[in-house]
C-alpha cells in the first residue's frame, strides 16, 4: 500500500527484536526499521536504539539527523538532534545481541506453557 501511494514505510519494531512474520524477519519490509534498546525491551543496551535502513541514502539521512544535522563538524545540512549512542551502550548492545536467540526461545516456551495451562481461550 505504501508503494502504491508513494509513501515511505517505517517499521516500529521497538519490542520485536528477532521477530519474524510469515517467515520474513521483522524490519525487512520497509524503508527503515527502528528498535528500542530501553531496559524494558526484549533486548537492551541500557539506553538507546537502532535504526536499520534499506538504502545507503536513507542511512545517511538518519546519521545526519542523529548528529545535529552534520556530516562534517560545523557544517549543518539539516536541523538535527543529539541522539548519538555512547560507545559503552553500543558495546553492551553488541553483547546482548548474541543472547537474543536464546531469550526469544525462552519467551516462546513460556508463552506456549502459559497458553496450554490457561482456562481462558
Amino acid at each position: 500500500m505504501a508503494t502504491r501511494h508513494g509513501l515511505w514505510l517505517f517499521e516500529d519494531a521497538a519490542q520485536a527484536h528477532g521477530a519474524t512474520w510469515n517467515g520474513a524477519q521483522v524490519g525487512t519490509f520497509g524503508d527503515a526499521v527502528m528498535y528500542s534498546l530501553y531496559p524494558t525491551k526484549n533486548m537492551t543496551s541500557g539506553e538507546g536504539g537502532m535504526v536499520g535502513c534499506a538504502t545507503a541514502e536513507t542511512a545517511r539521512q538518519v546519521r545526519l539527523l542523529r548528529n545535529q544535522g552534520m556530516e562534517k563538524q560545523y557544517a549543518n545540512e539539516v536541523a538535527g538532534y543529539n541522539n548519538r549512542m555512547t560507545d559503552i551502550h553500543a558495546a553492551i548492545g553488541r553483547v546482548q545481541l548474541g543472547k537474543l536467540a536464546a531469550w526469544t526461545a525462552t519467551r516462546q516456551e513460556n508463552a506456549a506453557f502459559s497458553t496450554s495451562t490457561s482456562r481462558v481461550w
